[in-house]
């Protein structure tokens, strides 16, 4: 017995919603071309019987553009709270091009489904109309691959920069303007950001009152901070609210990648921490090296110059010289020549023993020791005279 079933005439927004059949345990609205068409085979006595209303269900949204703002995705809950008076929750996101899934009942998705092909969502969405997928069954948690970390800043220009030079290090950008949008996202939804990376002044909270409105149980990853005048009141402040780092603003695409993988590998230390895997008795325990930690311990023990450190950081991650002439903007040649002075100044002939130098150095055997060891760190806190005044006390407070 087949179920009623109907076909819009057409479906851009504004027009009569597409209907809606019940196939094969799913129901599929598809966009094409500004119309709106329902497919899928007709329910019969073979198919599977149709959801309960309180049967938990998954919707998947699907657009067409490279990225819907966090500010978008916290409007986009707000605007569920009024649809239905029931949980719905966000876990999974991705950029290029948008892919999100919600999850909850069946029942309350479907309306949710309902109000976005009544236009009851369209300030979210704005001109582009999303195509949905309704299934049964809980939601996939978001799909291993590339990480995802939300970013807060008000500067529209700079956090278009970080997001493009982080999604070339395959890192996702989840971006927001203000902390108030931060907090929706951190609240309610379950995206597993692997780092909350943030500017210090946001338009309605400082990072500072951020982090005291956010309960414990909903930071579940690093924070990193940023401060274009950095001090030593809100270092400590930050410390005392659990932040993971406090540090001026970056100067650089390596700065940023280097100090954004940093909190993201503090913040898989954590999880590996609180949820161990189940291994060997006799397995050696799992250590996570954080590279920017190591490059920072090679400055100070090699007197490098902030260049010499960046090209270390590249070289402990495996960079060949190619590599990192692209990503210094340079020659080859020249970005052997660098590498070549990592070298010398770590004191080794190739670049595999890098590791080595900061393993003896934990074992108290490295090369540097005593006197030599403190005037080799006054040398690495030396900042170039070209610096501004203020960026030069900046870049002494912090951690």
């Amino acid at each position: 017995m087949e179920q009623p079933s109907s076909s819009p005439e057409s479906g851009a927004w504004g027009d009569a919603p597409a209907s809606t059949k019940w196939t094969d345990g799913r129901v599929t609205t598809d966009v094409d071309h500004g119309f709106v068409t329902t497919t899928g085979r007709s329910h019969s006595m073979d198919a599977p019987t149709p959801p309960l209303h309180t049967e938990p269900g998954t919707l998947c949204l699907s657009l067409e553009i490279d990225e819907l703002p966090g500010d978008r995705l916290a409007a986009l809950l707000d605007a569920i709270d009024q649809v239905v008076n029931e949980d719905v929750t966000l876990v999974s996101y991705r950029a290029r091009p948008v892919r999100m899934e919600l999850g909850g009942s069946w029942a309350a998705l479907d309306r949710v489904r309902s109000a976005i092909e009544h236009e009851a969502l369209r300030s979210v969405f704005g001109t582009h109309r999303p195509a949905t997928q309704l299934e049964r069954g809980e939601p996939r948690r978001q799909p291993p691959g590339r990480r995802l970390v939300l970013l807060a800043d008000s500067d529209p220009a700079r956090m278009r920069s970080h997001v493009e030079q982080l999604a070339r290090e395959g890192i996702d950008a989840c971006t927001v303007s203000r902390a108030s949008a931060a907090l929706r996202l951190m609240r309610r939804t379950a995206l597993p950001f692997e780092a909350l990376v943030m500017h210090h002044r946001l338009p309605d909270l400082e990072g500072t009152e951020l982090l005291e409105r956010l309960d414990p149980e909903h930071r579940r990853c690093s924070v990193l901070v940023f401060d274009d005048r950095v001090s030593a009141e809100l270092a400590r402040r930050y410390r005392h609210l659990g932040a993971y780092r406090y540090v001026p603003s970056p100067d650089g695409a390596l700065q940023v990648i280097a100090r954004v993988r940093s909190a993201i590998y503090e913040t898989l230390a954590w999880r590996v921490a609180e949820s161990p895997t189940p291994t060997h008795p006799e397995a050696p325990p799992r250590l996570l090296i954080d590279p920017d930690q190591a490059a920072d311990r090679l400055r100070y023990l090699c007197g490098m110059s902030s260049l010499e450190r960046e090209v270390a950081w590249m070289v402990l991650l495996g960079h060949r010289d190619l590599d990192i002439a692209k990503r210094l903007g340079k020659s080859e040649r020249t970005a052997k020549r660098h590498v070549g002075r990592v070298l010398e100044k770590a004191g080794i002939e190739n670049r595999a023993s890098l590791w080595k130098v900061l393993f003896q150095d934990g074992f108290g055997e490295g090369k540097f020791a005593g006197d030599e060891t403190r005037a080799l760190a006054a040398s690495a806190a030396h900042v170039p005279s070209s610096a501004p005044a203020e960026r030069t006390a900046s870049m002494q407070v912090g951690w």
